[in-house]
């Protein structure tokens, strides 16, 4: 997908929403503590992300979130419920 089209990423989680839209602002001016004082777990995930839609945003290209309730009746969420357990049993490649 080109950094120029516009993206709508849907997901079931609304604290990954939340770190990588909202809270990510904080923790930064933070050094990536929290609230607490507490470090920022998978700050390297929140940071890889930002940067990706930070390139986005610099292209005048859109990423919008959507969440879906999990474990309901949304098409997507189902399908990716049945990827992710279908994953967990793969054989591991170590």
């Amino acid at each position: 997908m080109a950094k120029s089209q516009a993206l709508r990423i849907v997901s079931d989680s609304k604290y990954s929403i939340n770190c990588v839209t909202d809270w990510y602002r904080n923790w930064m001016k933070n050094d990536w503590k929290t609230s607490t004082g507490s470090i920022v777990q998978n700050q390297d995930l929140i940071k890889a992300i930002r940067e990706l839609i930070d390139a986005r945003d610099k292209a005048g290209a859109p990423t919008m979130w959507k969440w879906v309730a999990g474990h309901a009746t949304d098409p997507g969420n189902i399908a990716a419920d049945r990827l992710a357990v279908a994953g967990t049993k793969m054989p591991s490649l170590d």
